[in-house]
């Protein structure tokens, strides 16, 4: 059974850009006169984007955090999933 996305419908009018020392979600199919200001993420938001938009599951994306020796694996799932519950959130 496929895993559920854990991020709203509509992701793909967002891009990931990195400018300025950071990572900047910007949403590209803005309509009328409202305007939202491209998200900052820092570099592991923005890996964690970039694995969510390759198909990757939480449990992938927190294996490669964990792998890089600074947190638990439990700890990297956790993580992940609080990152895409806020970007939820903001999305």
């Amino acid at each position: 059974m496929a895993e559920e996305r854990k991020v709203p419908a509509g992701t793909e009018r967002f891009v990931l850009r990195r400018a300025a020392g950071a990572c900047w979600l910007v949403d590209v199919v803005q309509e009328g006169a409202a305007y939202r200001a491209p998200i900052r993420l820092n570099g592991t938001g923005g890996l964690l984007w970039e694995g969510f938009c390759r198909g990757a599951s939480e449990e992938e994306m927190a294996q490669a955090l964990a792998g890089e020796g600074e947190v638990s694996p439990e700890e990297a799932l956790e993580d992940v999933r609080t990152f895409f519950g806020e970007l939820r959130r903001l999305l």
